[in-house]
């Protein structure tokens, strides 16, 4: 097992769940599940209506997929062999809600006997009647010409036994001043979340500066843009750049780096 010297700093992942104005919300923002094969459990998400008039929500499982700016892109049942969706059951599938009103709804995920490996799904809901034009809101899905507000709750399964994660970062670049971007390629089959730490070590005195470090969530296959900004209280030099990506407890670091003059 790796032995880890960095800071521990965890950024949570937010997945546009909490919009101001959308008029209801959905707690919590996703659901990760370690479940091995067989294996079930009952988990819940709340909706709350937060306008001052009687609503009904509509509620169903779906698919979802990352942009690699890290946007959740939610769909209808997409059968995909990476899809759990099938292993999801709603209590409720319409829920009625009074002004300020919450409901809890119980979500059952069994998994099948003979699955494995990393699977994900998402819980959505939207409003039964409401309808606004899709340029109002920036979570609108567009049906027959007009736009529903919707929301997803996504749910990861992410075995324990599951030993397949790998993933790189590379292609550290100065995208701005003072703005650099870089990607993180997951090359496995399992989910990961890791940890950025970014250090500015300066070449002639040896001063280092540490960024603080934030959190990357990347699913199989894909990849992941990365930015960020470095302070503008770095006095001028010569740098070495260095990002490392800590993903997991049994892999290494994966780094990439770069040197840059700050002017």
């Amino acid at each position: 097992m790796k032995i880890k010297h960095l800071p521990l700093f965890v950024c949570l992942l937010c997945m546009a769940n909490f919009a101001l104005g959308q008029g209801f919300t959905v707690q919590p923002t996703q659901h990760e599940l370690d479940l091995e094969p067989g294996q079930s459990t009952v988990i819940e998400i709340t909706v709350k209506n937060t306008t001052d008039v009687h609503q009904v929500y509509n509620l169903y499982v779906g698919d979802w997929t990352m942009s690699e700016e890290g946007a959740p892109q939610y769909f209808d049942k997409t059968g995909a062999n990476t899809s759990c969706a099938d292993w999801v059951t709603l209590e409720e599938t319409l829920v009625e809600l009074a002004p300020n009103e919450s409901k809890r709804i119980p979500i059952t995920f069994i998994v099948p006997a003979g699955e494995s490996g990393s699977k994900w799904a998402a819980v959505l809901v939207e409003p039964a009647v409401e309808q606004l034009e899709p340029d109002l809101v920036d979570n609108a899905v567009v049906t027959g010409g007009r736009a529903t507000i919707r929301i997803g709750v996504p749910i990861f399964l992410n075995p324990s036994s599951d030993n397949s994660e790998q993933a790189v970062i590379y292609g550290l670049k100065e995208a701005q001043d003072k703005v650099f971007t870089s990607t993180v390629h997951n090359k496995g089959g399992k989910v990961i979340r890791g940890n950025i730490y970014t250090t500015l070590s300066n070449v002639e005195t040896g001063e280092e500066v540490q960024l603080k470090p934030f959190e990357v969530l990347v699913l199989p296959g894909l990849k992941r843009d990365i930015q960020f900004r470095l302070p503008e209280t770095v006095a001028k030099g010569n740098y070495l750049l260095t990002c490392i990506l800590d993903y997991s407890e049994e892999k290494d670091y994966e780094g990439t780096r770069m040197e840059i003059t700050i002017n």
